[in-house]
């Protein structure tokens, strides 16, 4: 039985995506809908995006936008990764990501407690 794992990326554009006509940048959010949608075959899901919430408590300003992945193996991680390196993403989008096997608050709560 494969572990689920989770991808998280927070992002903010970069002066590179801001000098972008607005046809250019249409034509790579276009491309990288399509790229999500050929994800899917490979067992790659987007759970969600959205806009940040500065108005959140210890929110982080410099953060504008986030998403949030499900993977089935460490293999389909890799391979996310690499897709967005190669489409360029780093070069036009500020961005920290989060990743690991998806688990209980109890098995979390435990490694912290034993491991902090």
């Amino acid at each position: 039985m494969s572990s689920k794992h989770l991808f998280i990326e927070q992002w903010t554009p970069r002066p590179a995506w801001i000098a972008r006509t607005p046809a250019e940048r249409r034509a790579f959010a276009d491309a990288v809908l399509g790229a999500i949608e050929a994800m899917k075959a490979g067992g790659i899901r987007t759970l969600g995006w959205g806009a940040a919430d500065r108005g959140v408590d210890h929110a982080d300003p410099a953060v504008s936008f986030w998403a949030v992945w499900e993977m089935d193996s460490a293999e389909a991680v890799a391979g996310f990764r690499q897709g967005v390196e190669a489409s360029g993403w780093y070069t036009l989008f500020e961005q920290h990501n989060t990743t690991g096997v998806a688990q209980t608050p109890a098995q979390v709560l435990e490694l912290l407690a034993t491991h902090a």
